[in-house]
C-alpha cells in the first residue's frame, strides 16, 4: 500500500509504502515501511497549481478576445471575451473545428494560422474586420503566436484579438477632416 502523508515531526511530505512480510506458510509476520521524501514535489505541485490558477484568472478576465487553436484549426481554449464575441459559450466552442463553427470565415483566418505554424514566427498587428454574433462587423487588431511543446514542436496558435473599432473610426474621421 502506498500513500502520501505530511509528517509534522519531520516537517515534510513523504510517500509511505508498506509491504507485508510473510513467512513460508504465507502468514503475515510483519511489514516493511519505506518513507520517501516528496516535499520538493509537493511544493512544486502547489506552485504549479497556483501559477495555473493565476494564468486562468488573467486570461479569463482579460478584455481582449483570446483563444488557442491546435494545428488543425480546432479551438482548444477560448476566454469569455472571445466566446461573447462569437455569441457562444466556451463549451460550445472548445473542442470544435473553426470551419464547423464559422464556415464563412474559418478558412480566411486559418491561412494566417498556417503562416505562423509553418514559419514558427509570430504574426503581429494584423488589422482586419471580424463579424460578431450581433451581426455587425468590428475592426480588430490580431496577434498570432506559435505555441510550442517542450521539444520545440509547434502544437498550435495563441490568438489575441483587440477591438479597435473606435480607434479606426477616429482615424478615418481625422483623415477626412485633414482632407477637407
Amino acid at each position: 500500500h502506498t500513500v502520501d502523508i505530511h509528517e509534522d515531526v519531520m516537517d515534510g511530505d513523504f510517500q509511505l509504502s508498506v509491504t507485508p512480510m510473510k513467512d513460508t506458510t504465507g502468514a503475515i509476520t510483519g511489514s516493511i515501511h519505506v518513507l520517501h521524501d516528496i516535499s520538493r514535489r509537493k511544493s512544486d505541485e502547489t506552485a504549479l497549481r497556483r501559477m495555473s490558477e493565476e494564468l486562468r484568472t488573467i486570461i479569463d478576465n482579460a478584455p481582449a478576445m483570446i483563444w488557442y487553436k491546435d494545428t488543425k484549426n480546432n479551438f482548444v481554449r477560448v476566454n469569455p471575451a472571445g466566446a461573447r464575441a462569437f455569441g457562444k459559450t466556451k463549451e460550445q466552442i472548445e473542442g470544435r473545428n473553426a470551419a464547423e463553427l464559422f464556415p464563412d470565415h474559418a478558412e480566411q483566418y486559418y491561412q494566417d494560422d498556417l503562416d505562423v505554424i509553418r514559419s514558427g514566427k509570430p504574426k503581429l498587428g494584423i488589422i482586419e474586420q471580424l463579424p460578431t454574433a450581433r451581426g455587425d462587423t468590428i475592426w480588430v487588431q490580431t496577434d498570432k503566436v506559435p505555441i510550442k511543446d517542450e521539444s520545440g514542436t509547434i502544437t498550435g496558435v495563441l490568438v489575441i484579438v483587440e477591438d479597435i473599432t473606435e480607434r479606426k473610426i477616429t482615424q478615418e474621421a481625422l483623415a477626412l477632416a485633414n482632407k477637407k
